[in-house]
């Protein structure tokens, strides 16, 4: 079980709290501490941002739809001026895997996608982040969480459960980079949702949070894959001509793979409608607070 969840024993608004509260000061602890490799402080840093973000989805129905889309574009902001450097080194963790999968080396990409990430360290603006957050810390204190119930976060579970959905059902229909992008952002939130409430039933929410896991692996995998194309058709690197062509027919086909095994898996995942996946979540819920049967 994961630390980023819900007790049985505290209120609503204090567990929310708790939870966002400690996404911040570990985000601040990675960028005011030295120690581990800068890379991957800023990776860690990234990474309770988003959980951050999932919390402010999840009480969606507290902050009203104004406060959080605010809140969601400000974190958001701020995570992406720390963006620079773990993009640049996703796209060799991608090209290695692309290599792994295909068993062929392009050490001439790999090396500009190295100088392109030591470029991209020089642009951080730590500093800024850090100002970003006190005042996210701040605010904190002043969201408006008064529910107590599932009223309280039902909805917001409902609301990335059903854009995530509905993402996947445009991704099949279009093909789109842009739609499986977006769908593997609610997916991730979806499982963070999981982590939050994986008290209520730990076994059927370690199943449910692997397979997302899975889900948000291989479109993480396809949105490097289709950055690094972008990057490639753009890059006049004759030198690397024949490693640039073999790309343009490797990325495509190991695409095709992702895509097709996160949406086997999305089939399963989102088979309920949204309501009804609120529903049964919410009586998960009330056995968990021991409220007895539900009729939600």
């Amino acid at each position: 079980m994961t630390e980023f969840h819900l007790h049985r024993d505290e209120d609503l608004p204090e567990g929310i709290r708790r939870l966002a509260g400690l996404q911040l000061t570990r985000a601040l602890d990675q960028l005011e501490t030295s120690g581990e490799a800068l890379e991957r402080r800023i990776h860690e840093a990234r990474k309770s941002l988003k959980r951050l973000r999932a919390l402010v989805c999840l009480v969606r129905a507290q902050l009203g739809p104004a406060q959080m889309r605010w809140e969601h574009r400000s974190i958001g902001l701020t995570a992406r001026l720390l963006g620079g450097m773990r993009d640049a080194a996703a796209l060799i963790e991608g090209l290695d895997r692309l290599g792994a999968w295909s068993g062929k080396t392009h050490p001439r990409v790999r090396a500009w996608l190295e100088a392109r990430k030591s470029s991209a360290a020089g642009g951080l603006a730590v500093e800024q982040v850090v100002d970003a957050l006190r005042w996210a810390q701040v605010r904190l204190e002043g969201w408006p969480l008064r529910g107590l119930g599932w009223e309280a976060i039902g909805p917001g579970l409902r609301w990335v459960y059903g854009r995530g959905r509905r993402s996947m059902c445009q991704a099949a229909a279009e093909g789109g980079a842009e739609q499986f992008h977006q769908w593997r952002r609610y997916a991730k939130y979806g499982w963070y949702h999981t982590q939050v409430l994986e008290s209520l039933w730990p076994a059927m929410t370690g199943v449910l949070q692997a397979e997302l896991d899975q889900v948000g692996e291989a479109l993480g995998g396809d949105h490097d894959l289709a950055v690094l194309g972008r990057l490639l058709a753009q890059w006049p690197a004759r030198r690397s001509k024949a490693e640039v062509l073999d790309l343009a027919r490797l990325i495509p086909a190991r695409q095709a793979e992702l895509q097709a095994g996160a949406l086997a898996l999305g089939a399963r995942l989102y088979a309920e409608s949204p309501r009804a996946f609120e529903r049964r979540w919410g009586r998960y819920w009330a056995g968990w607070r021991g409220e007895g049967p539900s009729e939600i």
